[in-house]
């Protein structure tokens, strides 16, 4: 591979890794109320699971840490692990879980 090759690969790469993050800056917006009221629920159960098209997305409360874990249906698609660590302060437990919320959705999506 050249550099020409080498250059262009990183340049998607970027490209991709922009668009999650504006995804999961969309998402956190639009899906907020529905990401707080799962991430009371998963505090209160350390497990949460949910579906979308395609995906089975379960949520855990681990030692220090929130864990998702994103099952593709199509069993040869990708499964990815996603883990936060878990903050300190009380009012910080919602905010991180709503980014972990977003993330997880906004990564099936690419």
């Amino acid at each position: 591979m050249d550099s020409e090759d080498q250059n262009i690969l990183i340049s998607e790469e970027e490209i991709r890794e922009r668009e999650l993050i504006l995804k999961c800056f969309q998402l956190m917006r639009d899906e907020r109320s529905r990401y707080e009221d799962q991430a009371i629920r998963l505090i209160e159960t350390a497990k949460l699971e949910t579906e979308t098209e395609g995906f089975k997305l379960s949520y855990r409360v681990k030692e220090n840490t929130y864990f998702c874990r994103i099952n593709n249906k199509n069993k040869s698609g990708n499964n990815y692990e996603i883990e936060f660590p878990i903050p300190e302060l009380e009012k910080d437990k919602i905010e991180t879980l709503v980014e972990l919320f977003a993330q997880s959705e906004a990564e099936r999506i690419f």
